[in-house]
């Protein structure tokens, strides 16, 4: 047996109402509607747009969903929906109301939280609201030593689970609560009522037999999303999780056209609403985007590279960003691209007009949930005989830059360079007037070279050198 959840939905969320969620123009307000709409995605309801008051915001776009002026609805055919009761906008017209009930299961008078963070926080309001005494929190990080305190509640470590019988409601507040209660189920067999409360994430998953599997993080994905905007998208793979991500995606007005094939799949069954189709289809179609699903990760890349497909345009997968040591500039970052310290825009044609941008933070392309301008360039020239080479890496100064040029974008042969920098420059000591090449940060890389070099396969310290 699982854990439930601490909270459930309003009725209200499944009515044939236009749904929207309420976007406030304070940082707490917009953090709220983002969790909000995670956790109305999750559960699988359809949400129409976000509703704001503030001029500045409507006409926008949130997460691909219209953000509308919240006085142009009707209380007759729409709802917005708010995480927390903001004073005087629950009285704008009575379109306005909260979603979060209280779980009719929960029938104890007594608990515990395991978690003291965000979710934790909101366990705690929301039980005490309800007449619920909160006996204490649980924190794994917790030494037992001394004494620590949360709302003048105290916080105990893991072993006090132990102590814990089925009278007592254990809560479990954390956005990966399933691995929570997995360790709870194998450990503790003795607690038997346990919920939890995950409002404070922001992770897409679906739950398959013997696991949990995350599907996409709504914010740090944001600008993965974009790639899918106005597209035809395409899933690599197939399975229960390419099933559930089609839903998903549906239900973010994402255009789903087809799962792709590659032959070593060996199925050719219709999935749901999508033909099956094979992945070299996608060479005669202009506007398409391809989803990796994990497990077809490593077989993909290999794939759709040889067919010449753009991963930084036309991709959205797993990518890990690593940070390695560079002999010359100290270090640059691997990004699964075709070459290290870039991202590309546009296919490596060997006939297209060839742009390379040199520059630091404000250039870096490897922002999860920020676009660059040199993708903002690459999008206004909209030209499919372009590339754009954006070669900036976080934290680089001009010294690094020209030695950059150099060596690994001269042998590209550009048609144009276009360079932003300056700031790293005038920051303090990371740059010596006297000496432009020496980087602080290449220091690192001799230093390891040094230690290496300092013992032989026989255990015997060399010169240094």
């Amino acid at each position: 047996m699982k854990a439930d959840s601490l909270i459930v939905l309003d009725e209200i969320v499944y009515s044939g109402l236009k749904k929207y969620i309420w976007y406030g123009d304070l940082p707490e307000q917009e953090k709220d509607s983002e969790e909000l709409f995670r956790y109305l995605l999750q559960n699988k309801i359809y949400v129409d747009g976000f509703a704001s008051n503030s001029k500045s915001f409507a006409g926008s776009v949130k997460f691909c969903k219209p953000v509308v002026d919240i006085n142009d609805l009707e209380k007759a055919d729409s709802v917005v929906f708010i995480a927390k009761e903001y004073g005087d906008y629950l009285e704008r017209g009575g379109v306005i109301k909260t979603v979060y009930r209280m779980n009719p299961a929960v029938n104890t008078k007594q608990a515990v939280i395991w978690g003291t963070g965000n979710n934790g926080k909101t366990a705690y309001e929301i039980l005490t609201k309800n007449g619920i005494e909160v006996n204490g929190f649980i924190d794994a990080k917790f030494s037992g030593s001394g004494k620590q305190e949360l709302n003048g509640i105290p916080i105990w470590g893991l072993n006090r689970l132990e102590d814990l019988d089925n009278n007592i409601m254990l809560v479990e507040a954390y956005e990966k609560y399933y691995e929570m209660d997995e360790v709870i189920r194998a450990n503790y067999p003795n607690i038997t009522k346990r919920f939890y409360c995950d409002v404070h994430s922001l992770q897409i998953f679906y739950t398959a037999p013997g696991e949990e599997k995350v599907l996409f993080h709504l914010v740090h994905d944001r600008l993965e999303f974009s790639k899918l905007c106005g597209k035809s998208v395409k899933l690599y793979g197939m399975g229960r999780d390419a099933v559930e991500l089609s839903h998903y995606l549906r239900l973010m007005d994402f255009n789903v056209s087809a799962y792709l094939d590659d032959d070593e799949n060996g199925k050719c069954e219709n999935m749901e609403q999508y033909p099956v189709i094979p992945v070299e289809e996608i060479l005669y179609e202009d506007n398409y985007a391809i989803w990796i699903l994990d497990n077809e990760a490593e077989r993909a890349k290999k794939y759709l590279k040889d067919l010449g497909v753009c991963f930084d345009l036309d991709v959205v997968m797993s990518r890990q960003l690593c940070t390695i040591l560079d002999v010359n500039l100290g270090y640059t970052y691997d990004f699964e691209g075709y070459h290290a310290g870039m991202v590309i825009y546009g296919q490596e044609r060997r006939k297209n007009y060839r742009i390379v941008t040199l520059g630091g933070s404000t250039t870096d392309g490897t922002w999860k949930n920020i676009k660059s301008w040199p993708l903002f360039l690459y999008e206004q020239c909209n030209r499919k005989d372009i590339t754009v080479y954006n070669a900036g890496v976080t934290g680089y100064v001009s010294g690094q830059e020209c030695i950059r040029l150099i060596r690994d974008i001269l042998p590209l042969k550009p048609d144009m360079v276009i360079v932003y920098n300056g700031a790293n420059d005038s920051g303090g000591n990371v740059v010596i007037p006297e000496e432009p090449y020496a980087f602080d940060y290449a220091r690192t890389v001799y230093e390891f070279g040094q230690n290496i070099w300092k013992i032989s396969t026989w255990g015997k310290r060399k010169n240094d050198f």
